[in-house]
């Protein structure tokens, strides 16, 4: 269909759905121009990369435009290219430049369309405008009768975005009514805390006292929820009362819920046989560890961060039965960063009990789990050996300059891939798609993941070979930036690598990989520490974790 034509269609459509097809205002200013913006999108639409599709289409969500909102969904209802990250990129355009009352209708026949669970981020990120423009009824007759309990989780989750607590009143019908399928359950679960979370300076109100009234009874042994789906609940009762303890007795919270905020407590059941890594402490039961094993890796640590053991070889004397922890790090094997990764990773194995599950994914040019567990296995000792056996026959390969200057492991720096691999582990077969949504991945998937990096992501899952725009630097070595001479055609990465600018109201200066890592553990609720290395992107990493109540830890900062 020529351009000129499908733009005089678009704006028709435009103005038979009652919007006007100009640039929207914001603060008193244009928001963008919709002429240059859809310039650029076809433009790029039409080549081979998925990272020029997703910025093209955010460039023309940024003008506001109800043109470029009709033509966002006419990529959702049939994406030309890669259609599982369309319907996510989109969705979140859509959702965070189209949520004003002219955008609800269009995007109520979108979600119409596609109501399925794999279409729940779309839900997720588009009901909040309906929200705030109709109120709260329709969504809460989807958390409260929908079939799906994935799509009611995302109307749950679209009342929190929305910052509307008018949802609250329904959260006892939902636990009253919890589906028996450990993931549909937990999905549940994971967007009532995040709710409830959301709106902790409410606790004055009745609504919310009776909401996480009934969010507590859930702990009772009468519902029958798992280990790691009570941690979750703890976790965020414990954020909510500023509250330490790890108690899941009911009638612990019951009356700390009565008592509101009074004061802070610090009891709690932590002991030093917790499990670390790099004195970061696990709280779930499936543990993923994903493990930075990019060239740059190699690279020698600073001998001045070192103990004075490590030049000694002296290591004290552990005692029978007591777990080791970082003071019996052996410093003098330790002379690159892999090294320093390796050896922390085999004393957090070695703190592993019997009833968690773990695996451990690695990541470089592309993301792998290693061989010894290629799916969420037991904490036996018999599996961990195997790990760190494998652990410990990994070999850095000498350098070969000038593209790998520090040595050899395993090419750039996937960080996306690690993560998305991460996030589709069970105790089976991974899940290729729609893991987010996935029941089996919900309930046997990782609930805590440790993810340690030493720099900021070079590469994705999504490379492909076109010709070359003329457009950028053009590089021989994504992990060291090394400039080469342009050729007629040339690798591109994905759009889950290269920074971008920040805009009036966008939350993150990595857009699309932290944006994704939030809708890979919207219902999975998985915790994230972080842990960075020599030249890691410590603003990425921060993000990371805070988006999924974890914590980072800066290698060698005091």
């Amino acid at each position: 269909m020529p351009r000129r034509f499908l733009a005089l269609l678009l704006t028709l459509l435009a103005a038979l759905l009652g919007v006007a097809p100009c640039p929207a205002q914001r603060g008193g200013q244009i928001s963008g121009s919709y002429d240059r913006a859809r310039e650029r999108y076809d433009t790029t639409i039409r080549r081979l990369p998925f990272r020029f599709h997703t910025e093209g289409r955010t460039v023309l969500a940024r003008s506001h435009d109800a043109r470029a909102m009709l033509q966002l969904i006419s990529d959702y209802r049939k994406p030309p290219a890669y259609p599982e990250h369309t319907h996510y990129t989109v969705g979140s355009l859509l959702g965070q430049f189209f949520d004003n009352a002219m955008s609800v209708d269009p995007l109520i026949d979108l979600r119409k369309r596609f109501h399925k669970r794999e279409h729940a981020w779309l839900v997720a990120r588009t009901l909040p405008g309906q929200i705030r423009r109709d109120g709260p009824a329709q969504a809460l007759r989807v958390a409260r009768t929908d079939k799906e309990p994935f799509l009611r989780a995302a109307a749950i989750e679209a009342f929190r975005l929305a910052g509307e607590p008018g949802g609250l009143v329904m959260i006892d019908e939902v636990c009253d009514s919890l589906p028996k399928k450990p993931g549909a359950r937990r999905a549940l679960i994971v967007a009532m805390s995040s709710y409830l979370l959301a709106n902790e300076d409410r606790l004055d109100e009745e609504t919310t006292k009776s909401a996480i009234h009934a969010f507590i009874e859930l702990l009772g042994p009468e519902h029958k929820l798992s280990v790691s789906e009570k941690r979750l609940m703890l976790r965020h009762l414990r954020k909510i009362f500023d509250d330490n303890s790890h108690n899941a007795n009911p009638a612990y919270w019951l009356d700390v819920l009565d008592r509101g905020k009074t004061k802070k407590r610090t009891s709690s059941d932590t002991t030093t046989a917790a499990l670390r890594f790099f004195g970061m402490e696990a709280d779930g039961n499936r543990i993923i560890y994903v493990i930075d094993m990019s060239d740059s890796m190699c690279k020698k640590i600073d001998e001045s961060i070192k103990p004075k053991a490590a030049f000694t070889g002296l290591r004290k004397k552990r005692k029978k039965n007591v777990l080791p922890d970082e003071s019996d790090l052996p410093w003098f094997k330790i002379v690159t960063r892999f090294d320093l990764a390796r050896e922390h990773l085999k004393i957090s194995l070695q703190r592993l009990s019997k009833d968690r599950r773990f695996s451990i994914v690695w990541f470089g040019t592309k993301a792998g789990t290693l061989k010894s567990c290629p799916r969420m296995i037991r904490g036996t000792s018999g599996n961990i050996k195997k790990v760190i056996k494998e652990l410990d026959s990994i070999r850095v390969g000498s350098p070969r300059p000038p593209d790998h200057p520090d040595g050899v492991l395993r090419g750039s720096t996937n960080l996306h891939g690690g993560l998305r691999l991460a996030f589709s582990l069970t105790q089976r077969k991974p899940i290729a798609e729609h893991a987010y949504t996935d029941s089996r991945a919900n309930a046997q998937g990782c609930d805590m993941i440790f993810l340690l990096s030493d720099g900021a992501p070079s590469i994705d899952d999504f490379v492909v070979k076109d010709r070359d725009f003329g457009e950028g630097k053009v590089v021989v070595h994504n992990e060291y930036a090394r400039a080469t001479k342009r050729t007629p055609f040339l690798w591109y990465h994905g759009p889950y690598v290269v920074p971008v600018p920040v805009y009036r109201g966008e939350r993150s200066a990595h857009g699309w990989i932290v944006e994704d890592v939030r809708r890979m553990n919207v219902f999975r609720g998985a915790q994230i520490h972080c842990v960075g290395i020599g030249e890691a992107n410590m603003r990425l990493l921060e993000q990371i974790a805070a988006g999924a109540m974890g914590s980072t830890h800066r290698f060698g900062a005091k």
